[in-house]
């Protein structure tokens, strides 16, 4: 079970992406990627991008990601196109394959709004020490093996 929140700022003519996850065992993970990209929404598109391809190819299940572009919003309810060509067609098939839900927060609740917007780097915890092992039985959260 975890909680990620995304986010992107442009400043001068790069886009700073950012995605922070935490998880039930209170670890956490920051990235921060810069790419030349001067729309706003396209950089929001792509923070979105990355965090499903790094949950993706982690196999990081049961979640919620939070973040705070109505035009992601739009694109993710179909409603939109403005971003189609930089989400995959295959991102609901993936959010629903992991058991995650999306929602739109505001700005100021937005963890990952600080890790892009600031000039600082955030210690993540290692991958590989990330307890993997909560899994709901009767709806019990059990540690471990039964």
């Amino acid at each position: 079970m975890f909680v990620a929140y995304t986010d992107a700022s442009i400043r001068n003519q790069k886009a700073f992406l950012a995605f922070v996850i935490v998880f039930k065992d209170k670890s956490k993970i920051s990235k921060r990627i810069i790419v030349n990209q001067t729309n706003s929404n396209i950089a929001e598109a792509l923070a979105f991008k990355e965090l499903i391809s790094f949950l993706d190819y982690y196999n990081f299940e049961e979640g919620v990601i939070l973040f705070d572009s109505n035009c992601l919003k739009c694109h993710l309810k179909k409603t939109g196109w403005k971003t189609k060509k930089y989400i995959s067609k295959d991102t609901k098939e993936i959010l629903r394959r992991l058991n995650i839900r999306t929602q739109v927060i505001p700005r100021k609740y937005n963890v990952a709004h600080r890790v892009c917007s600031e000039n600082k780097s955030y210690k993540s915890t290692p991958i590989s020490t990330i307890n993997r092992n909560y899994f709901l039985v009767g709806g019990l959260v059990y540690l471990g093996n039964p």
